[in-house]
């Protein structure tokens, strides 16, 4: 009788998808060698900026200091432009510099006005006209305030502009400013130098058609804050040709809560992992603080070989040409009839070359479409669509065909079986990492570069793969699925609502730890994530050497020792819980904006690590049964009698 350890599947269903996922690689090669030219000839130049309203919040509150003379300080610390945001009538009524009369009200208080209507009166300026009366006129944007202009100058820093979704009464200061009676402007000839880069405040951005009209004709670039999902701002960086940068900030909250060192590094991780190339930055405790904090920053981005200053758009960078994703398509099938090879050729008289046949298939037709739809345009709906459907599909597979591959590589327990397990794991590995490079390369493009589009189904990537896991190991033993039928055919006891609940919490847990709105992170782990950042630059995921290497270790030891005959279902949990390496490792190939180099040291380091963890359940496995623990009984043959009932002659 063979169960989960028995035997090899067919080897023309093997050899034909190992051909095909060895030119679906070929193809993923072509398609992302331009991405990894872009990002290797990227070095910069990295953005610092300092958010003026902070810095005039704390220079004027707790620190007693004028924020034009901390500005100075941190331009010669190396900080390279300064955020100002538009005012509005609000802002400056509440800060007392401003008043807002109808021309009958001021008639009363004996205030000249020019004419009729509203008017917005300043100290040492002329009446601005408001288009609306109050109350609707305190939320116009009135333009950027000339003492921040001022103190830019005076530390020769060029301007970040920020603006609002408002009706404003002044246009823009973007290359030519319009001076003039009532502007809030100055000159054409004292206007400071500006970044390239434009950040807008709050939750959306002007109407981006018009911005675009705006912003398009003087080179200017949006800038995507992380996280911040404003709306609008995709599209507005799509009106402008992808001429966006990623920017990083720091809520004051969390800076407050943030020492020097910790904010350093959380900024050096943004631009190092995800591609940030504009740092937005705010007060620290101290105004001492503050210029250590742009000095040290500004030393660890030239310890990266990076340069700082005033940052510009990357190049475009379309998607794979359709003859590559058409290669890809093919790999995948390879991925997906390694996987039914893997696991539905391992019953006793399965044949496993029709459905390996057919998986080849519906990969080719898949990167057929795709390819097709990728000549009609990359950035059209559709490519992008079938693009993303096409990267869940290997993010699916992957992980069934890397835990199948290591089994069957792994084979019957036997002579050499140490050996045999070590490549296995090196498969499990292989097979993982192939399947990330096939999702890398349906989905490089700036779209994803830019988070202007994502890979989508992150959480059924991270659960499907492991029930399918699961079931095929089940499945593969003669004895598994009717074990399961008669224990969910049995009435329900305790025990068995007590495990239902766990794995659902664990299940739970597990799912809300994945995607950007992970749950909270523990002290103790922020100290250990800490840890490793420091000892190994990139930080493996941890759920791969905590959870799937010691898995996989566990699963091929008992494969070895034939436990699985005896406990299918405990072999489908072990393969599930090792299964999540392979969809963390796609999965951080799926992150798009984070350098290829980046992704492959993480890996690497995941890999390094996980040796000595899966070697450490490996050893424990073979202390457990030295020790006698009952899993020894499982070692015997399920056809060998258990006992011998010996009966007694009489007189003897």
């Amino acid at each position: 009788m063979r169960g989960a350890a028995g035997r090899r599947p067919g080897r023309a269903a093997w050899w034909a998808g190992g051909l095909a996922l060895a030119v679906g690689l070929a193809g993923a090669a072509w398609a992302l060698l331009p991405r990894a030219r872009l990002e290797r000839a990227d070095r910069g130049p990295v953005e610092l900026t300092m958010d003026w309203a902070s810095l005039e919040e704390a220079g004027r509150g707790a620190w007693g200091r004028e924020p034009a003379d901390v500005l100075r300080q941190l331009a010669e610390a190396g900080l390279t432009s300064v955020a100002v945001t538009e005012q509005t009538v609000q802002t400056l009524v509440d800060a007392g510099r401003g008043v807002v009369l109808t021309d009958r009200q001021a008639a009363v208080l004996g205030v000249a006005v020019p004419g009729p209507g509203t008017w917005l009166l300043r100290p040492g300026a002329p009446p601005l006209p408001l288009p609306e009366p109050p109350p609707a006129a305190l939320s116009l944007g009135v333009g950027l305030p000339e003492e921040a202009l001022q103190a830019a100058r005076q530390a020769g820093l060029p301007v970040l502009l920020r603006y609002g979704d408002r009706r404003r009464v002044v246009p823009w200061l973007l290359d030519e400013p319009a001076p003039g009676p009532g502007a809030a402007g100055p000159d054409a000839a004292q206007a400071p130098a500006t970044s390239r880069v434009v950040i807008f405040e709050g939750t959306s951005v002007p109407d981006p058609a018009q911005a675009a009209q705006a912003m398009s004709p003087a080179g200017r670039a949006v800038g995507l804050v992380e996280f911040a999902q404003q709306r609008g701002a995709d599209r507005l960086a799509r009106e402008l040709g992808l001429a966006a940068v990623a920017v990083h900030s720091m809520k004051p909250e969390e800076m407050a809560a943030a020492t020097v060192p910790e904010a350093v590094a959380r900024y050096l991780r943004a631009v190092r992992e995800r591609g940030v190339r504009l740092l937005y930055l705010r007060p620290a405790a101290t105004p001492e603080e503050t210029v250590q904090l742009v000095a040290e920053l500004s030393a660890a981005l030239r310890r990266e070989g990076l340069a700082t200053g005033l940052s510009a758009p990357a190049p475009v960078l379309p998607a794979p040409p359709p003859a590559a994703l058409l290669l890809v398509g093919l790999g995948a099938g390879g991925l997906a009839a390694w996987a039914w090879a893997a696991w539905a050729g391992r019953r006793e008289g399965a044949r496993p070359g029709p459905g390996a046949a057919l998986a080849l298939l519906v990969g080719l037709a898949g990167g057929a479409v795709v390819a097709w739809a990728r000549s009609r345009g990359w950035e059209g709906p559709a490519s992008v669509l079938l693009r993303q459907a096409g990267a869940l599909a290997v993010a699916l597979v992957a992980p069934v065909a890397a835990t199948g591959a290591a089994a069957a590589a792994a084979g019957e327990a036997g002579p050499g079986f140490g050996r045999r397990a070590a490549g296995a794991a090196a498969a499990f590995v292989a097979v993982s990492a192939a399947g990330g490079v096939l999702v890398a390369a349906l989905l490089s493009d700036s779209l994803f570069m830019l988070r202007l589009e994502q890979f989508r189904g992150v959480k059924l990537a991270h659960a499907l793969p492991l029930l399918a896991v699961a079931a095929a190991a089940l499945a593969a033993s003669e004895e598994g699925l009717a074990r399961v039928a008669r224990w969910a055919g049995r009435p329900i006891r305790w025990g068995d609502a007590v495990l239902a609940l766990a794995l659902l919490a664990a299940g739970a847990y597990y799912l809300v730890r994945t995607g950007n709105e992970a749950g909270a992170v523990s002290a103790l782990e922020r100290m250990a994530r800490g840890w490793l950042e420091q000892a190994l630059a990139v930080r493996p995921r941890t759920k791969e050497f905590m959870v799937a290497y010691p898995a996989l270790a566990v699963a091929l030891y008992g494969q070895g020792r034939g436990w699985w005959r005896r406990w299918p279902a405990a072999h489908a949990a072990v393969m599930a819980a090792a299964a999540i390496g392979p969809v963390s490792i796609v999965n951080s190939f799926a992150h798009i904006h984070t350098p290829l180099a980046v992704t492959g040291v993480r890996v690497l380091n995941g890999l390094a690590l996980g040796l000595v963890t899966g070697a450490l359940a490996w050893a424990a496995c073979e202390l457990l049964r030295r020790a006698g623990v009952p899993l020894e009984g499982a070692e015997r043959d399920e056809g060998r009698p258990v006992g011998v009932l010996r009966i007694r002659q009489p007189g003897r």
